[in-house]
Order: structure tokens, then sequence, then C-alpha cells
């Protein structure tokens, strides 16, 4: 089984819907919930691979997890509804490296002599942009040394 199978099953043990669906405006994916149906919309189109798509998934899932949700709408565009987004937007993006990509996962791609970015990713079964931001994240905070380069 596929990391992103494994990803798909943890959904559907959560019961959570995930199904494909054009979503439009550049979006990959967008959670829902209505009453006791909960669910996450997947843009198949704006998905470029496998691995991209764990990491949207991955993404949304936090945000059900972790209720880091907000509502669209006529005044989601307002300063304080944008600013309220980014930081859920955030918190959600922190919260998915942690996830898909605790840093001692980085450290044994490492250790195995796995460095180029591409390799790595790969390996992980994640984007390489993802992969970027996770070491990013992680330089940042001090747990990873930032010797890694494209």
């Amino acid at each position: 089984m596929t990391a992103l199978e494994k990803l798909h099953q943890e959904a559907y043990d959560k019961g959570i819907d995930v199904v494909y669906y054009h979503i439009g405006e550049a979006v990959k994916a967008m959670y829902y919930s209505r009453g006791d149906i909960k669910g996450i919309a997947l843009d198949r189109g704006a998905i470029g691979s496998a691995a991209e798509e764990r990491v949207v998934l991955a993404e949304e899932m936090v945000h059900e997890e972790r209720k880091l949700l907000y509502e669209l709408g006529e005044d989601c565009n307002l300063p304080v509804r944008i600013a309220e987004r980014d930081r859920m937007e955030y918190k959600a993006r922190k919260e998915t490296i942690k996830k898909l990509l605790p840093v001692w996962k980085i450290k044994d791609c490492i250790s195995r002599h796995i460095t180029e970015l591409w390799e790595m990713a790969e390996y992980l079964e994640v984007s390489e942009d993802f992969l970027k931001k996770a070491i990013e994240y992680y330089i940042s905070k001090g747990e990873l040394i930032p010797y890694i380069t494209d």
C-alpha cells in the first residue's frame, strides 16, 4: 500500500469522504462539512502527481483534525478574514510538515546518502516543493542544519 493509499484509508477510517471534483480558481482541495457529512474535494486537474495529492490531502485532513476551518462567503476577502485564513493555512502547513515529514525522516535520508532534493522527495513520497518548505521550517527551528541543496 502506497503512502497515498494509506492516507486515503486514514480519511475513510475517520469518516471523511474523499471525492474528486473540479473546484476551479487554482484551488487544489477543499474540506467541507454539512451536518454529519464531512469530506475533502480534490481537484485532479490542479494536482500534478500522487506525491502532491498526498501533501494536499494531508493538509486538508489537518484542517479537519485541528479544526483550522474558515468559511468562504461574501466577506471572505475582507482584510481581517484574509489574515485569519492565512494564520490557519500557516498552522495547517506546519502541522502537515510534522505529520508527513518529521525531522527524523529527513535526517534518515541524509544518513542513507539520499541528499538530492528530487531523490529525497521521491523516497519520502512528497512533492519537491513540500520538501523544500519542510527543510526551511526545520532549519528555522534549528532542528536541521542548512546543507541540503538542489
